[in-house]
């Protein structure tokens, strides 16, 4: 299982996380997230990195930080191995919230993202693992013999 793991940062430490979003072979540019657990959105971005980064323009939603324009994004981690197309939104309000806590931080990962693996931390970091640990073993899933 593979994991990427990394200290609290920011004003008030936030845990966190590096992906890489990619527009092309050409084009990819990482990108660290602050982790909400709390948030129904699996991706929130600042305009500017939504604007350079989405493949698909598609319908908006409504939150707490008011209308938010949805589309598409690949999404790699490349410590786990992680390759997937995501369902993503733009937020001026949210860019604005986590620059505030770190300059480095573009935009939130939330439940969606995280429930691709296994996350928690511990007082000093957080950590995100993929593939998700299975809690069942094989002779879980063999059949019982007929007698």
């Amino acid at each position: 299982m593979a994991e990427q793991r990394n200290p609290y940062m920011g004003k008030s430490p936030r845990a966190w996380v590096e992906l890489h979003l990619k527009k092309s072979d050409e084009v990819q540019k990482s990108a660290t997230l602050i982790v909400d657990t709390g948030s129904p959105m699996g991706l929130i971005l600042a305009p500017e990195i939504f604007d350079e980064f989405v493949l698909e323009v598609i319908a908006s939603a409504h939150s707490n930080f008011g209308e938010l324009l949805g589309g598409f994004f690949k999404i790699l981690m490349l410590d786990t191995g992680i390759t997937e197309l995501v369902h993503g939104y733009r937020s001026e309000a949210v860019g604005k919230m986590v620059k505030k806590s770190h300059p480095n931080f573009v935009g939130l990962v939330g439940l969606p993202f995280l429930r691709l693996g296994e996350y928690g931390g511990d007082p000093s970091s957080f950590y995100f693992r993929y593939p998700p640990h299975s809690h069942f073993t094989q002779e879980d899933h063999e059949q019982p013999q007929a007698r």
